[in-house]
């Protein structure tokens, strides 16, 4: 069962994030998958700058992690 977030100070939930994870370590990618696998938000993993930029451009994202260090 997939713990519920609720917003501090409130008891309203959270909703789902669809985050783009941009790294070009397959390490880091797979350990931030790890961290969040059991939160409800939606992962999509780009491994450079100009795939970030192709997903982003026809992705509905609500955030963007990136390796400041990626090609």
């Amino acid at each position: 069962m997939t713990p519920e977030l609720v917003r501090r100070g409130t008891n309203a939930p959270l909703r789902a994030l669809r985050i783009l994870v941009v790294d070009d370590s397959q390490v880091n990618r797979a350990l931030v998958d790890a961290y969040l696998q059991e939160s409800p938000h939606e992962l999509e993993f780009a491994e450079n700058g100009l795939v970030a930029v192709e997903k982003f451009g026809v992705g509905d994202f609500d955030l963007v992690l990136m390796d400041i260090r990626c090609p």
